[in-house]
């Protein structure tokens, strides 16, 4: 995945989104590093970027909690 995601140029796919997202990205992913999930936000029209500060890849784990909140809340 991770392969696919930095070799792929996906930036024309990414401004052709055009329902409500919400980009959740820790700053210290490992996988895939935060100025991705920025660049992604950048793109998406009228995207939302969360970040959690000092979070893993993982963060739906091991901030689960705070992240089905964000959810909750963006759904509405």
């Amino acid at each position: 995945c991770t392969r696919t995601l930095t070799e792929t140029d996906s930036r024309d796919a990414l401004r052709k989104i055009t329902v409500p997202t919400m980009l959740v990205h820790g700053t210290e992913d490992r996988s895939i590093p935060v100025a991705f999930g920025r660049l992604a936000a950048r793109l998406v029209p009228g995207a939302t970027l969360v970040e959690y500060e000092g979070a893993p890849h993982g963060l739906p784990i091991t901030h689960r909690e705070r992240f089905s909140s964000e959810l909750i809340r963006f759904v509405g």
